[in-house]
């Protein structure tokens, strides 16, 4: 443990209040709105720690790998593991294989339990687990397969029953400092809360993190409901200008009033003093205001919307975004999808039957007559008959993992084969047309054995023709490319063969703006995966999208009984992220305004920010 008396004056205030609390043996919570340099305080926190005693044993908590690799990159240290949380409680219990395969069984045995019991006939599930118990991204009981949210319940259920667990985590770690504690699973915060309490030996949990910026549903938001930590307030703000600073003040509902920081080489400061900025609210009565007619107005004077990570456009939903990015039609094609539809109906339905009767190596046609669902098969239309043609007398068994989900478009990790061809293919046309031949020869290298001049030919050749004719079909790309990466097998995976189906007769241009989407050559982005960032110029476009969870209307009104007390809290907190990633320049659009909103929006903008369009 840390044991020595601060010697370093030039700590950050509420570094040195944390260190206070540590001496004392207390748990911390530093508490810092946007822009507060949290991280940083983290990193020293760390750095104190090591320099008074390099013994120590730290784990830091992150929610990403990226955040991950954020803080491996600043800081490294023998005694110090960065992890996730998932994979950080995988590896504390792993080894354990007793108990680990008896709390398992019993919560698989637990009504209460989140994890599913094989049995859909309700009787008892008992499995030896002779291989053991397994952590991957797919969950299969039978074969000891646990994944994400298992590990998650399993830990907490291993902590809360077995004290010798934790004695063993407190004898190997001095410190747990999570980063984002806001993000983190409530039974992760009754592991370190709670749980190790168990042990008399000493172990200090320190959180780093903004309740307000609580914007993913499964996090736990705040620490209200506990009370063994010591808060410290981090109140300063490096990044923001001066109008936000103030605006974000107005929408934050705990207390914390940020001011700006009083360092002179602060992002946000200039000659001394902090940058001003600006804010604008824009609205307009007119029906389907042309977004992009606006951003050529004299209100984005200065704007620069083609350079990476200089302006962002913020919208709520992915669908909105596809509309301005112009790629609607391949997201639709993975967000409607019937066929799937009637997947789902007969994946249902084994699982409601008690006997077991239906037997899934059975065709899909054979089940959808037998389970006398030939009135969804009807209603298919004509493109939705040819994709359906192409797995009918396939089993079950070989189409039931086929999913219709629009996520497989947001990260590269969760595409599927096709779509990971495809972006693979689009970031080498991105390469060679920028003449980026470094990164284009590295995505090559990896898939491409190119050991003969008629080869080489052959690539420049193919990203010659894409190059110049953007017009070309997903069809045209695909067999392209798969013909280059040696990928000729690729169809004969079923699965692969539908989803080549829906998406081939689109445009390549639609899988190439979604590329630039994903890797930020494009300004668009939604207002959630801009959390941590920061731009020069922000501009967020407030619709809802049909999304019922958020509700600007009633944000922005007085008429807060119109909408629940949560989806209120969560389009605030979404509102305050988007507005503070702005370094200089925040424009908020809104459709459509009543008189109640504008005299809101007065309180919070100031009248002479207000612009009708």
């Amino acid at each position: 443990m840390v044991e020595k008396e601060l010697n370093n004056s030039k700590l950050d205030n509420e570094v040195v209040k944390i260190f206070k609390h540590i001496k004392n043996e207390d748990n911390f919570l530093l508490s810092g709105g946007a822009g507060s340099g949290k991280t940083y305080s983290l990193i020293e926190t760390i750095k104190e720690i090591f320099k008074q005693n390099p013994k120590s044993n730290i784990v830091c908590i992150t929610y990403t790998k990226v955040a991950t690799n954020e803080i491996n990159e600043r800081f490294s240290h023998d005694n110090l593991k960065v992890s996730t949380i998932h994979s950080f409680l995988w590896e504390t219990i792993k080894q354990f294989d007793i108990p680990l395969k008896k709390s398992l069984l019993e919560l698989i045995n637990s009504e209460e339990s989140k994890i599913r019991n094989p049995n859909n006939n309700g009787e008892e599930y008992f499995n030896e687990f002779n291989e053991g118990i397994d952590y991957k991204e797919v969950t299969n009981i039978d074969k000891g397969i646990i994944s994400h949210d298992a590990v998650i319940e399993l830990s907490e259920y291993m902590y809360k029953n077995y004290k010798l667990l934790c004695d063993i985590f407190k004898d190997k770690f001095d410190f747990v400092l999570i980063d984002e504690y806001q993000d983190t699973q409530k039974p992760v915060i009754e592991i370190f809360l709670n749980h190790l309490n168990k042990s008399d030996k000493k172990c200090i949990i320190g959180f780093f993190g903004d309740s307000m910026q609580s914007i993913y549903n499964n996090g736990v938001g705040d620490l209200k409901n506990y009370t063994n930590f010591k808060k410290v307030e981090k109140k300063q703000n490096r990044r923001n200008p001066l109008k936000v600073i103030e605006l974000a003040n107005k929408l934050r509902e705990d207390g914390l009033k940020q001011e700006s920081s009083m360092d002179s080489n602060a992002p946000n400061m200039n000659d001394g003093k902090v940058k001003q900025g600006s804010i604008k609210f824009l609205y307009s009565y007119e029906e389907n205001y042309d977004i992009n007619s606006l951003k050529q107005s004299k209100f984005f004077d200065n704007w620069d919307f083609e350079t990476k990570n200089e302006s962002k456009e913020l919208y709520l939903t992915h669908k909105l975004i596809s509309q301005n990015a112009k790629y609607s039609k391949l997201l639709e094609m993975y967000d409607k999808d019937n066929v799937f539809k009637l997947i789902k109906s007969i994946k249902k339905r084994i699982n409601e039957d008690e006997n077991q009767n239906i037997n899934k190596k059975e065709t899909f046609k054979s089940l959808i007559q037998k389970l006398q669902l030939n009135d969804k098969l009807d209603k298919l239309d004509m493109v939705e008959k040819g994709r359906y043609e192409i797995i009918k007398n396939e089993s079950f068994d070989n189409i039931k993992s086929i999913k219709s989900r629009k996520e497989m478009l947001e990260k590269i990790e969760d595409m599927d084969e096709i779509m990971a061809l495809l972006y693979k293919s689009i970031s080498c046309l991105h390469f060679y047309k920028n003449k980026d031949y470094l990164n284009l020869m590295e995505v090559l290298n990896k898939h491409i054995k190119i050991d003969s001049v008629k080869k080489k030919n052959k690539i420049r050749n193919t990203l010659e023709m894409f190059n110049v004719n953007e017009n070309k079909a997903i069809n045209d790309l695909f067999h392209a490319f798969k013909d280059l990466f040696g990928q000729n097998d690729i169809l004969k995976n079923i699965q692969n063969k539908y989803y080549f189906e829906r998406i081939k007769d689109i445009s390549f241009s639609e899988a190439k703006n979604l590329f630039y989407r994903i890797e930020e050559y494009s300004p668009y982005s939604t207002q959630h995966n801009v959390k941590g960032a920061e731009y020069k110029n922000v501009f967020v476009i407030l619709d809802n999208g049909k999304w019922n969870q958020y509700n600007f209307e009633c944000l922005l009104s007085d008429n807060a009984h119109a909408s629940s007390e949560n989806v209120l809290k969560r389009t605030r907190k979404l509102f305050y992220v988007s507005c503070t990633r702005t370094m200089e320049n925040l424009i908020v659009f809104y459709q459509n305004p009543n008189d109640e909103i504008l005299n809101n929006v007065k309180k919070l903008f100031g009248v002479e920010n207000i612009h009708n369009l």
